[in-house]
């Protein structure tokens, strides 16, 4: 399943609903107030993670160039901008990053910069203090999500903070089955959108669980000698948010 077209036909047609997956933040139905709202949860996440590197990292938070992988149309990125002198968005969807440069734009804010995901893949090299990363890697294969995650913690600078979320399980071995004919049997994708009356193709969002311990021992090897995580439970499938700061190795 080739998710890079998917996540550009959700850039396309429902830029926001591929964001945050609550019906009213699409297109069809999105208004003034839900679009506050939805940048409000952004605000909301920024704030938190904060909060909790000056709490359990024990330092003040002002990074000089921020990395936001998955920026999509901004929901992190723009309030991440307020605590960066430089925040750099990464998406694989041009029609999200469009999307997202029309939001700086309206908002008045010049220190951010886009990116497609290949081009950060091929060309980036530049260091960064801080890369976030949120509801992001479980929409990768996972094979991919670690070259990604390689990637970004060899951009990390030495003393740079790092922020990034997982999903390791499915609550229930039923959704699990589901998950793995959806991802690799496309009639059954069919099915489903006929089901739900859309189109036949419509995109599929696949929901990738990593193993814990390869992340684990990639961040050890990294530097990392501790860390701070944070539960998630969004549904049918478990995650972690990881903390950490990159030390020299």
């Amino acid at each position: 399943m080739n998710t890079d077209k998917h996540w550009n036909k959700f850039g396309e047609d429902d830029p926001y609903f591929g964001v945050l997956s609550d019906e009213k933040y699409r297109l069809n139905v999105f208004t003034d107030s839900a679009k506050e709202e939805f940048f409000s949860t952004g605000y909301q996440h920024v704030d938190s993670i904060v909060k909790k590197i000056e709490v359990h990292l024990n330092r003040s938070f002002k990074p000089n160039k921020a990395l936001d992988y998955g920026c999509g149309v901004g929901r992190v990125l723009i309030p991440l901008s307020k605590y960066s002198n430089e925040a750099l968005g990464v998406d694989v969807s041009d029609a999200m990053l469009t999307e997202c440069k029309l939001n700086c734009i309206k908002n008045k804010i010049t220190n951010i910069r886009l990116l497609n995901a290949s081009e950060y893949s091929a060309n980036f090299s530049e260091k960064v203090d801080f890369i976030h990363s949120y509801i992001v890697f479980q929409h990768i294969p996972v094979r991919r999500g670690i070259s990604i995650l390689l990637k970004l913690l060899d951009n990390l600078s030495e003393n740079g903070i790092g922020v990034l979320h997982f999903t390791y399980s499915k609550k229930n071995n039923l959704n699990w089955f589901i998950e793995m004919i959806r991802n690799n049997v496309p009639i059954v994708s069919n099915i489903i959108n006929a089901i739900k009356r859309r189109n036949l193709n419509y995109p599929t969002m696949q929901m990738n669980s990593y193993n814990i311990n390869r992340i684990l021992v990639i961040l050890q090897k990294y530097g990392i000698g501790e860390f701070y995580c944070d539960f998630t439970d969004h549904g049918k499938d478990l995650g972690v948010i990881i903390y950490f700061e990159k030390k020299s190795v």
